[in-house]
């Protein structure tokens, strides 16, 4: 199954990475994603419901994580 908006997340991963995991460089990346997924879940789109709910979880958590300290957060599953 294609999931949608995984290219959008895909980019939000690499840029934290590249910016030592420091999720705020990344807003306009997120704000994309987050587009998408509102226009993917209103139009019913197969995989949009799990695909962009475990990405938002795994983002929660990242942004938790570096909050906290400047350890590295696990990358989600499958969305490479």
């Amino acid at each position: 199954m294609q999931y949608p908006c995984k290219d959008k997340a895909c980019a939000i991963q690499a840029c934290i990475v590249r910016n030592g995991y420091d999720s705020s460089a990344c807003q306009p990346l997120v704000a994309a994603f987050e587009r998408c997924c509102v226009d993917a879940l209103a139009a019913k789109t197969p995989g949009a419901e799990t695909a962009c709910a475990s990405v938002w979880r795994w983002l929660d958590k990242a942004a938790a994580a570096s909050a906290l300290s400047p350890a590295s957060p696990a990358s989600p599953a499958g969305h490479h």
